[in-house]
């Protein structure tokens, strides 16, 4: 019991550690709490921000900004449904 003691008052007596630790302990418990819930809202931000590069390209050429999003929409739309009906049938 002792080396536990003094492993923990070497190692924990530092605030930087022990606020780490906390916060790497919570973010895991957060996590696998609400991880479910956390894919979709994961995949929406990154599916945002693939389609920001094209409607931003589109707009710099003169496109209005609803059109330009309607396009990258439709664009993203047609390659998700190619993914899943012509590739995803291919891979099992």
């Amino acid at each position: 019991m002792g080396t536990i003691y003094d492993w923990m008052r070497r190692n924990l007596s530092d605030h930087q550690v022990v606020n780490l630790l906390t916060l790497l302990i919570g973010g895991l418990l957060v996590i696998l709490v609400f991880g479910p819930m956390l894919v979709p809202f994961f995949a929406s931000i990154a599916i945002a921000y693939l389609l920001d590069g094209p409607v931003e390209a589109l707009s710099r050429r003169g496109v209005p900004r609803m059109g330009a999003i309607l396009i990258g929409f439709a664009i993203f739309l047609a390659l998700l449904f190619l993914v899943v009906f012509w590739l995803l049938p291919l891979l099992i």
